[in-house]
């Protein structure tokens, strides 16, 4: 009832609303449920069902993203959707063109995925006339001619000549000064494009070669006015990215799989870029969180001598490349690995943090390395069973708290 009348007043009220958020409204009961990397267990959001519009399919332009992933993107007859006029829609992937069997000139039903993103969501078939064209997937990437290659369990096309393809080459920068990776706000999508059309950068390393006298003479940089404020920004931001911690410029690198949280734990594992490019696979596994396709995305990133190469690079220019050495509680956990199942007094995380500032390793995976596993409530009974057939000894979040004392 609260979700049905709040979705009637939607339209009524002095801002923009997409649903409403369901919280356990107990603090205890929150803080026993906890959060998982990305969010809480104790509050869901309800997005309520988006506005749709019908609008006639023109054509398909295809984009090559940062890893080299292919997107078909539909050019529609501009129409009006939830106040803005939409223009384009992602369809996603071929599979997706098939599954609602797509064709130019079709009359397609479109929506706004969490009220911000256009999407073509099915097709209006009794509308489709003879004049409506078959829709044949590229072959090669639109933008360097390189033939796509369709990898294993995945639904995308990717153009793999990564240090070639422009679009890809402008999306690595792109990613690399974002807010989240070094923060290079004074350097936008404009300008970065004027920088590689002009010769000035081929990769992220480049940025740190660039000088004021350099960029002062190209297009938009004050070189009527004289004014050399622009481009002394952009220097200064450069020079105080230097100082960004070592996850974020792991996070920086785009290595594919690895965002911010799991750069994070790779740097709280390896501490230094030199043990982290010298893991093996084992070692990587071994990382709370890390499985194995991100282990085989790292090893695949670090065998390649280009990325070695702008790694060393970025070193000699300053870039921070060790994490921080956190000051160790104990050393009474030195040499055990622990897995922690189960809800506790304390949040699992917390729980992790006390194995890991007490000098023990936290794991993913129960196996013969495992030293312990720390059962709370409601943890699965296959995973006690597995324990046991392996030798593992099972305690209590009291029993290991005697542990620390």
């Amino acid at each position: 009832n609260f979700i049905d009348s709040s979705e009637l007043k939607r339209d009524m009220l002095p801002f923009e609303i997409d649903g409403i958020v369901i919280k356990v409204n107990n603090i205890f009961d929150q803080e026993l449920l906890g959060h998982t990397a990305k969010s809480p267990r104790w509050a869901i959001s309800y997005k309520f069902k988006s506005a749709k519009a019908s609008t006639v399919l023109k054509n398909i332009i295809y984009q090559v993203g940062r890893t080299g992933a292919i997107t078909p993107v539909a050019e529609l007859e501009p129409v009006s959707l939830a106040g803005s006029m939409i223009r384009r829609a992602s369809l996603h992937n071929e599979d997706f063109i098939k599954k609602l069997d797509l064709k130019i000139g079709d009359t397609v039903f479109i929506e706004k995925g969490g009220d911000v993103i256009p999407k073509v969501v099915s097709v209006d078939i009794a509308k489709r006339t003879l004049l409506c064209e078959d829709i044949s997937f590229i072959s090669k990437c639109p933008f360097c001619d390189s033939i796509l290659h369709k990898l294993l369990n995945e639904a995308n096309y990717y153009c793999l000549n990564t240090d070639n393809c422009m679009p890809q080459k402008i999306a690595q920068i792109e990613h690399f000064i974002s807010r989240d990776a070094m923060n290079i706000n004074t350097l936008g999508s404009k300008t970065v494009l004027l920088l590689f059309e002009e010769g000035i950068i081929n990769n992220i390393t480049d940025l740190y070669d660039l000088n004021v006298s350099e960029l002062i003479h190209l297009k938009g940089f004050g070189e009527k006015s004289k004014s050399v404020k622009k481009a002394q920004n952009i220097i200064t931001s450069l020079e105080e990215s230097k100082n960004i911690p070592f996850d974020r410029v792991l996070y920086a690198l785009g290595i594919r799989h690895v965002g911010k949280t799991v750069a994070r734990k790779l740097v709280g594992y390896f501490n230094s870029i030199e043990d982290l490019i010298n893991a093996s696979n084992h070692q990587l596994l071994e990382v709370d969180e890390i499985g194995e396709k991100i282990a085989n995305s790292l090893l695949t990133y670090f065998q390649k001598k280009e990325n070695i190469e702008i790694v060393q690079k970025l070193q000699k220019h300053g870039l921070q490349f060790k994490g921080d050495v956190i000051a160790l509680d104990s050393s009474k956990l030195d040499g055990l690995t622990f897995i922690v199942s189960g809800t506790f007094t304390i949040s699992r995380s917390d729980i992790k943090n006390l194995i890991e500032l007490n000098g023990g390793k936290n794991s993913t995976s129960l196996s013969q390395r495992t030293s312990y596993l720390i059962a709370g409530d409601s943890m699965g009974p296959k995973k006690k069973e597995k324990a046991a057939s392996l030798g593992i000894s099972v305690i209590s979040e009291m029993e290991f708290r005697k542990m620390l004392e």
